[in-house]
């Protein structure tokens, strides 16, 4: 097959999605099939397209808005931008296209009403309900109800829907969609044979790392104040936060505040399969998620995951079996099942092993491209 993998995004960059598309290419081309992938930073003149299209637009947004809906007013400059330079795609030589997030959902479902093409989509965040509930946009404001059609839209255009977890039904079914239409897929990586499947490289201390972005949703600042209630049994604990991020500064400043000296801010990295062989326990307090690619890399790991009872984490995490899980927020718990691991070494191994054995039996580049490999060949 001939496929097209479309993203809204500058492609590659750092970050889970870019990350899948690169995964989800091999996977899909050591299975014998031609891909190719399609993005803004690929085409030539997008910067003055953008600027053209972004004139005319404002001056129309002006005019029937006002200057207060900025926010749908850059959306729609992306996505005419994307649509202008897509549009002169052929895209008659695909079998397959298939959109990685909804803006080219919602691009390629137009587009193809010409080619006729299996249209897949898999959306790696809901765009609507994400910002509702951030309380980014008024759940009853006209940008609201503009970013809930667009998302509707790129649930209409598609004939089948990828999902990461099952955690996204729900929110899709309220946007139209059908369970026969969705397909879980639970994300794959590729295993890096360099690496020694060990924990802990360094036996004088435990060591504890989370590795994500530094936003508000991923939760660090309620690991500080987790580890501050067990301040008393850190003495031999390094906790590394690997990753960076808007919030970095506050967080290096609740952690002075709570004194936690042995917390370590390392930044982002680009030697993460190392560090993880460094480490006993991984965690990630999240708040909101949907199938973090950390995770799946500590799992591949062999260690044991402190997380959280968000999107499809309970998925993969089931609690007491490949790792431990808590209300996001609760403070109290997450610093109970912490100490717990801290103090149990046998119990950090048993959880590890089974988080192993998990994720190289269902967590593979090779999986996760053969299952959507059977739903293209279906489709066509």
């Amino acid at each position: 097959m001939r496929i097209l993998l479309t993203t809204f995004w500058n492609y590659p960059h750092v970050g889970g999605l870019s990350n899948y598309i690169t995964n989800l290419k091999h996977g899909l081309e050591n299975r014998g099939h031609v891909v190719e992938i399609t993005c803004p930073n690929e085409f030539d003149g997008y910067v003055n397209t953008k600027n053209n299209i972004s004139d005319y637009l404002w001056k129309f947004y002006q005019q029937r808005y006002g200057k207060d809906k900025k926010k749908f007013f850059q959306l729609d400059v992306n996505f005419y931008t994307y649509l202008t330079h897509l549009s002169q795609q052929n895209l008659e030589g695909y079998d397959i296209l298939h959109a990685q997030d909804l803006a080219t959902a919602y691009i390629l479902g137009m587009l193809n009403e010409h080619y006729e093409k299996p249209l897949l989509y898999t959306p790696h965040g809901i765009l609507s309900l994400t910002r509702i509930k951030f309380k980014e946009v008024d759940k009853d404001s006209l940008s609201a109800r503009y970013f809930i059609e667009i998302d509707k839209r790129a649930v209409q255009y598609a004939d089948k829907i990828i999902i990461l977890s099952d955690h996204f039904r729900e929110p899709l079914k309220q946007l139209g969609a059908h369970d026969s239409k969705m397909l879980t897929v639970h994300t794959g990586i590729e295993e890096n044979e360099e690496i020694e499947y060990t924990k802990g490289a360094n036996r004088h201390q435990t060591i504890i790392s989370c590795i994500a972005r530094l936003t508000q949703r991923k939760g660090h600042h309620i690991l500080l104040e987790a580890l501050n209630m067990i301040k008393e049994h850190l003495d031999h604990v390094e906790i590394r936060i690997i990753g960076d991020g808007k919030t970095r500064e506050d967080l290096e400043q609740q952690a002075q505040h709570l004194r936690l000296s042995n917390v370590v801010f390392l930044g982002s990295r680009d030697d993460i399969p190392q560090l993880l062989k460094e480490t006993d326990i991984f965690v990630l307090p999240t708040i909101n998620d949907s199938l973090p690619i950390s995770i799946i890399e500590a799992m591949h790991m062999g260690l044991p995951i402190v997380s959280s009872y968000v999107g499809g984490i309970p998925e993969l995490i089931h609690h007491q079996k490949e790792g431990l899980l808590s209300t996001p927020g609760d403070i109290e718990t997450l610093s109970k099942h912490l100490l717990l691991l801290i103090q149990n070494p046998s119990l950090r191994n048993e959880l590890g092993e089974n988080a192993r054995k998990f994720a190289q039996a269902e967590l593979t580049v090779n999986e996760m491209s053969r299952k959507i490999e059977q739903e293209y060949q279906s489709l066509l």
